[in-house]
């Protein structure tokens, strides 16, 4: 138990690259606590003035930290000052729903409710923004850029997810791939796997499934816009329900589900699997963390 979250939903984690912090990102704050310190500990570090954070985490180096949230405004803390203070933030005029740091450390990219990306170049300090296609207004819940940064994926809340092939030096103008129905109900979260071979999306539906990114990035023809696929391995269980969350292992093998039946699960993603069960918690589960060991 994490002494000060108090009633407050836990909405994200993040795990310090050293493995010595864990970020906790809630309604009006973002806390920081050690990891190896007692649990009745109190916070480290304590950001407030936000509302509804909705995404949290670290520079490769932990040098620095960012939050987005539904106050509609990105914003990156510098964690070697010792007043730890937002050095920079960019507000933009819809709630912020999700967000993602680009493997090279320099565009934070972040969706909002009204079915938007936007692309926040640090070192330019510039924003560029483009609509997904197709969708409306229909909030981005989750986006993700693989770890070599050549494919870029977003899950909208109606469960579609929008494919992207990233050109590495230009990485704000993607060529943009058909979409597909992932999920008949709500999606939550998109992730790509460490060997960038297989996409996971999970959903309300009660799933989570993985894709094969050589099945969703195929080019088509100019005049497809949306694509039927079917998922390699389909992660699901009787008691299990909305599946909030999920990390691979390194060798990406292997998959943690975060459900919010109070479990989460470990899945051999071969054969599809369930190899674990992690149980205890009172509440649902809403997010997860997980840095393997191995990274």
């Amino acid at each position: 138990l994490l002494n000060g979250v108090g009633k407050s939903q836990v909405n994200c984690l993040d795990i310090s690259p050293n493995r010595r912090y864990i970020a906790v990102g809630a309604y009006t704050h973002v806390k920081l606590y050690g990891i190896t310190s007692n649990c009745n500990d109190t916070a480290v570090l304590h950001l407030d003035k936000i509302k509804n954070v909705t995404a949290v985490g670290y520079q490769q180096e932990g040098n620095w930290l960012f939050t987005v949230s539904e106050d509609m405004v990105a914003r990156i803390w510098d964690l070697r000052s010792r007043t730890h203070n937002c050095t920079r933030s960019r507000k933009i005029d819809s709630p912020i729903a999700c967000g993602f740091l680009h493997p090279n450390q320099k565009d934070l990219l972040f969706g909002d409710q009204e079915g938007r990306v936007h692309c926040w170049d640090l070192a330019k300090d510039s924003i560029t923004s483009f609509k997904l296609h197709g969708d409306g207004d229909t909030s981005v819940q989750s986006i993700a850029v693989d770890p070599e940064a050549t494919m870029f994926a977003a899950l909208t809340m109606d469960g579609v997810i929008h494919n992207w092939n990233l050109n590495a030096s230009h990485p704000t103008f993607p060529q943009h791939y058909p979409r597909s129905l992932a999920h008949e109900k709500y999606g939550l979260k998109c992730l790509f796997s460490p060997d960038s071979t297989n996409l996971v999306t999970c959903s309300a539906d009660r799933t989570a499934k993985i894709w094969l990114t050589s099945n969703l990035f195929i080019k088509p023809s100019p005049e497809t816009k949306f694509i039927t696929t079917t998922p390699s391995v389909v992660l699901e269980d009787d008691s299990q329900k909305w599946v909030w969350d999920c990390a691979f292992s390194k060798d990406s093998h292997y998959l943690i589900t975060a459900s919010s039946d109070c479990n989460a699960r470990l899945w051999d993603l071969v054969s599809g699997e369930k190899k674990r069960d992690y149980q205890g918690h009172q509440k649902p589960i809403t997010c997860m963390a997980f840095r393997d060991e191995n990274f």
